[in-house]
């Protein structure tokens, strides 16, 4: 009997401890086009102590997605996120160069319902 009583004690406290989490949200840039996009972003540098100086770049393939960021929450805000230029160059070509961070979250689709958010490229 006082088994029993621990395991629903258990099981219930789990399952509150779940569904209180916030979720989280993922950022990703897909490429829909026929060519391989070369992608560089950079780190706002008020946030220097949790990220190394300098763009990160990023290669994706035709037809394919990358994740670039992820992290707790229900949506990119100026806050949380941590990159202020996307630079995106395809055959040579800079074809999409965003400037704020502002900029690079208004690029950012999510379908309805959905916390994963899409830059997507398809000229």
């Amino acid at each position: 009997m006082v088994e029993n009583i621990i395991r629903v004690f258990i099981f219930l406290s789990l399952c509150t401890v779940i569904e209180s989490c916030d979720p989280g949200y993922t950022c990703l840039i897909k490429n829909q086009t026929q060519s391989k996009l070369n992608v560089y972003i950079n780190h706002d540098s008020s946030d220097i102590r949790h990220h190394p100086p300098g763009y990160r770049e990023l290669i994706v393939l035709p037809d394919d997605s990358v994740t670039f960021f992820s992290y707790v929450g229900f949506g990119p805000t100026i806050n949380s996120f941590p990159y202020n230029k996307l630079v995106v160059i395809k055959e040579l070509d800079t074809i999409l160069i965003l400037v704020n961070k502002q900029e690079i979250i208004n690029y950012l689709k999510a379908p309805q319902g959905s916390r994963r958010y899409s830059l997507v490229i398809h000229r």
